[in-house]
């Protein structure tokens, strides 16, 4: 995808062992498209558990579909060269690569070609003109972290897939970079984006310490120091101190989320995206609907990334504003935008298998709640 081989998951319902048969046309096609796209650093491995809760609803016309990011995973035709000067790359080529890797309008774009060339043509056939398409199947976004801020751009620079999408649910979004409590790490992240080559050359000396470490005693050292209990965990953690070229890219594409996420909410982008991509000031009673799910404390072990008071305050804000400006539309901005608050969460929740049944409910019940079927609004 993008020149990357990406790592992807999928759990689709019309391959189910009760459609199996001779008699295509008896093949149940599903409904609903459930598309995830996880937070940074985006290792498959370490976050299956929660896809196949998550992929339950596929047993009654849902599908399911993962995506990783490019020179995300494990494997140098995942991740790319160690070195990229020593690589057989052109300059071109080489400069393509990066910028899909390292930048969130690259990863915006690898997400757009994995929906136009892997998921769609798979329901709907030719999809050459996309401007005329016209389908029985809607999509469902769910987004962890930074991957909710791609889910937002990827709406907004294509409206055709935003008016076939029935709702977009939020996990933990770090669409905010403003953490009220945190003046002091954010500083220190403000500081790492500004001089990325600083924290490049001491993630590397870490990595190239770690590698000198024996396997188990690394475990070791991840379960009783580090706290990473979870193999899954593990899985992610490993990709990340014994992988020069995984680190390197989870870093770059880190140090450019700090610099792009904004300070505030984005309530024109919120906005356009209750529109449905319709492209009129109405939000209407079928447009996309938004939820959200808020981790940590409200006072005290706030979420860094995502600071439940803060962004609550935020989409509350937004709403009133809405409720002022849009007059009797009001009650259907209000219908549109949820939210939920589990203190007991943690940002990180994919790598807690004890974490993950409240988030698979929030999902689930926004799912089933609010995709009774409806052909999509083409």
């Amino acid at each position: 995808i993008e020149g990357w081989e990406t790592d992807t998951v999928s759990i689709d319902s019309s391959e189910d062992p009760q459609n199996s048969g001779t008699n295509n046309s008896a093949i149940i096609k599903p409904h609903t498209i459930i598309l995830f796209v996880p937070g940074n650093p985006a290792v498959l491995d370490g976050i299956k558990s929660f896809f196949i809760l998550l992929s339950n609803p596929s047993v009654v016309g849902y599908s399911a579909y993962g995506i990783s990011y490019a020179g995300h995973g494990s494997g140098v035709n995942i991740v790319g060269p160690e070195s990229w000067e020593t690589s057989d790359y052109s300059p071109s080529e080489k400069e393509k690569m990066q910028n899909i890797a390292w930048t969130i309008d690259g990863q915006v774009l690898h997400k757009i070609s994995w929906i136009d060339t892997h998921i769609i043509p798979k329901y709907k056939g030719d999809y050459s003109s996309k401007k005329n398409v016209k389908n029985n199947f809607n999509f469902i976004f769910i987004g962890h972290s930074i991957g909710c801020h791609l889910i937002q751009r990827l709406c907004i620079l294509r409206p055709d897939i935003l008016r076939i999408t029935k709702n977009i649910l939020f996990l933990m979004p770090f669409i905010i970079f403003d953490p009220p409590l945190y003046y002091s790490q954010k500083v220190v992240l403000n500081t790492g984006a500004r001089t990325q080559n600083i924290a490049f050359f001491v993630l590397d000396l870490i990595i190239r310490f770690a590698k000198c470490i024996p396997p188990k005693a690394l475990e070791f050292y991840l379960k009783n120091g580090a706290g990473v209990e979870d193999e899954e965990g593990l899985l992610i953690a490993r990709s990340l101190i014994t992988s020069r070229a995984m680190a390197r890219n989870f870093l770059r594409l880190g140090m450019e989320e700090l610099r792009d996420v904004p300070q505030s909410l984005d309530e024109p982008g919120i906005r356009h995206l209750l529109r449905g991509g319709s492209g009129t000031s109405e939000v209407k009673h079928d447009r996309t609907k938004l939820a959200f799910l808020y981790c940590g404390g409200l006072d005290e072990n706030q979420d860094q990334w995502c600071d439940a008071a803060s962004h609550i305050q935020s989409v509350e804000d937004f709403i009133k504003r809405e409720t002022q400006r849009n007059g009797p539309s009001s009650m259907i901005v209000k219908n549109n935008i949820s939210y939920q608050h589990l203190e007991t969460l943690q940002h990180d929740f994919v790598v807690h298998p004890e974490m993950l049944p409240p988030v698979i409910d929030f999902c689930t019940e926004n799912i089933q709640k609010n995709t009774q079927y409806i052909p999509s609004r083409l």
